[in-house]
């Protein structure tokens, strides 16, 4: 059961990677997976401090508001990251509630600091 969810996982996190790297020369889709990479950072963060439990709490209204500007908000950034608004809160809810996320953080930052290309 553990390996199938890893599994998941792993494919939900290529398919991000995928897109940050499909078009390398397209600086604006970058930036704009680049803020939900953060927010999936912020989200499954083990909080130590204040800042890191507002982040937090910040990163989850976006990922899961339903309505007003927060939802809005969160739908163009993947409009113009070209990721897929309801499969990206999935995989937010997937990071969120498991419970060894240490692997998925370390493969976001990489991402994030361009190690993949």
């Amino acid at each position: 059961m553990e390996d199938e969810l890893e599994m998941k996982k792993e494919h939900d996190i290529i398919q991000i990677e995928n897109a940050f790297y499909s078009e390398p020369y397209n600086s604006e889709k970058r930036l704009f997976i680049a803020v939900i990479l953060q927010a999936l950072l912020d989200v499954s963060k083990k909080p130590i401090t204040t800042y890191d439990k507002v982040n937090k709490q910040k990163a989850e209204a976006w990922f899961f508001a339903d309505v007003g500007v927060t939802c809005e908000n969160f739908e163009t950034v993947c409009d113009m990251a070209g990721v897929d608004s309801n499969k990206t809160r999935s995989f937010a809810y997937k990071v969120i509630n498991t419970k060894n996320n240490k692997y998925l953080r370390n493969r976001i930052r990489s991402v994030l600091r361009g190690e993949d290309e």
